[in-house]
């Protein structure tokens, strides 16, 4: 049991840094096209390890935000449609935090460019995490529905009393 709900631990953290992985490389390919690099773009190994390292080193940043604001803490017990709110609203800090630290210095002839490119990113980045978290945590979810993860729990009453809420939890799947 502590296995298995230790694999779900690193189901929702693999889940969420590919989810940040491949937003990432498809924000490099679009970014290219949105600032019009792409004609004169050459994509040499310097270039795809420049961005393998990126990549990872971006998608780090997003599992380490997920974890110090607190999206792993009892994943157990996660209602999918809050997760998506809460989703939205570190999705913005995070592309707050990287516009500032990595794409500010881009060249861009003009400041829409700007809006352009963080508002492209936001949202491959936030579609691509919504599908791969709502998927762990749907899953896991099912786990403890079909009574494969549960929670221990003390039932206290009479004998008889104590055994029909006990078969009473069962056969309703509220365990």
């Amino acid at each position: 049991m502590l296995l298995l709900r230790r694999l779900q631990y690193f189901k929702l953290l693999t889940a969420d840094f590919g989810a940040a992985l491949l937003a990432w490389i498809g924000f490099f390919l679009l970014r290219k096209y949105l600032l019009h690099e792409l004609d004169n773009a050459r994509f040499t190994e310097a270039v795809v390890i420049g961005l393998a390292g990126a990549s990872l080193m971006v998608a780090t940043f997003w599992v380490l935000l997920y974890a110090l604001l607190g999206l792993y803490r009892d994943i157990f017990r996660k209602s999918r449609l809050s997760e998506i709110i809460r989703l939205a609203r570190v999705s913005v800090v995070g592309v707050v935090v990287i516009f500032f630290a990595l794409l500010l210095d881009d060249g861009v002839s003009s400041y829409r460019l700007y809006y352009k490119t963080v508002s492209a990113y936001f949202l491959l980045h936030f579609v691509f995490t919504v599908l791969l978290h709502t998927w762990a945590v749907s899953s896991i979810q099912h786990l403890v529905r079909g009574g494969r993860i549960f929670f221990p729990s003390l039932l206290i009453g009479s004998n008889a009393l104590a055994l029909n809420t006990f078969r009473e939890l069962r056969r309703t799947g509220q365990h």
